[in-house]
């Protein structure tokens, strides 16, 4: 089995628990609600396929790159972070 692991620096993982605090806590009740869904699903996935080293990614709820898309997936975020996962909005309200 091939192993797709990528190192992060202890600073990067530290950014990615505080986006994910800061989410949970702080963000607009909108995102809040749709994300803190997908942050329960995400550890649970953790703890069902992943035996807890998974880290929770960087989740945005945007319109993606193409005007087609669902959603899409950097390897770089916007703001230099490693990977993030971007959801078209319109995907959650029913509205798509």
């Amino acid at each position: 089995m091939v192993s797709l692991q990528i190192a992060l620096a202890e600073a990067d993982i530290e950014h990615r628990q505080a986006f994910k605090s800061y989410v949970l806590e702080n963000a607009e009740a909108w995102h809040r609600y749709y994300l803190s869904r997908f942050y329960a699903r995400c550890e649970k996935w953790n703890a069902d396929f992943f035996a807890g080293h998974m880290l929770a990614p960087y989740i945005l709820l945007s319109m993606p790159s193409s005007a087609r898309a669902l959603g899409d997936c950097s390897r770089i975020s916007a703001w230099g972070g490693r990977s993030q996962i971007r959801i078209r909005p319109s995907l959650l309200t029913g509205r798509h």
